[in-house]
This record gives structure tokens, sequence and C-alpha cells, in this order.
């Protein structure tokens, strides 16, 4: 994926999913060489999302510190959870349109900025 070719800090993946699907989706998509061994999943955490456990365990396994991470979430409880980490928050819609809906929950949730494309997310990286 360019957009995870293009970000060149330590990254991480934060999901409500088991370890095993987590895992699984991944490998099936290609992408477990952007995240591993940094793989949060839900059974790492006391609380899933929208608590922001899931985050800060992230960004105590990358050596970071909250206020320092980005977080680019899809979901309105990722956003929340991300939030509430003290990070910085960018909504993705994605490329469907989908919920027309979603941008303005993403937002109110938390999320600093909305995205609907990876070209969008790569251009506004540092």
């Amino acid at each position: 994926d360019a957009l995870l070719d293009s970000i060149t800090r330590p990254k991480a993946v934060a999901s409500n999913s088991r370890a095993a699907s987590l895992e699984r989706k991944l490998r099936h998509t290609g992408l477990i060489e952007h995240f591993a061994p940094h793989m949060i999943s839900l059974e790492d955490v006391e609380n899933g999302k929208p608590a922001p456990d899931m985050f800060l365990l992230a960004a105590q396994r990358l050596g970071a510190a909250a206020r320092e991470c980005l977080v680019i979430e899809d979901s309105t409880t990722g956003v929340t959870a991300g939030a509430a980490a003290g990070m910085t928050v960018w909504g993705y819609v994605g490329e469907s349109g989908g919920d027309t809906d979603l941008p303005d929950m993403l937002r109110d949730a938390g999320a600093h900025e909305i995205f609907a494309h990876h070209d969008e997310i790569r251009a506004k990286l540092p």
C-alpha cells in the first residue's frame, strides 16, 4: 500500500478484533509486514475501543508519547478512543462515499481532520 510505504515512522495497528482474526486479516491483505510486531488486539487490553487502552498500549510499544501519535480511524469508536488517549486523530471515510453522515460523525467523535482518499492523507503527513 502506497500510503503505508510512505510512512517512515514506526506504525502499529489497534483493532477490536481477536489476535488470530487480526493476524489473518493482515496476512490476507498483505499488510502484516507494515505492522508486525505491533499488532494490538482486544486480547491485549482490559478495555477495547472506545476506551483509549489499545492506543495507549500501541504508543508504549512504539516508545512514543501519546501526544506524538497520529491515529487514522474509520469508526466513531476508534476516533473516540484515539481522542481519549490524547492523540491527534484523523478520520478516514473511504473512497466509496459510503455513509454520508460518517464525516460528521467522526468529527463529532473527535477527529481533527477527515479524509476520503489515501492520497489526501499522504499529502498531509509531515
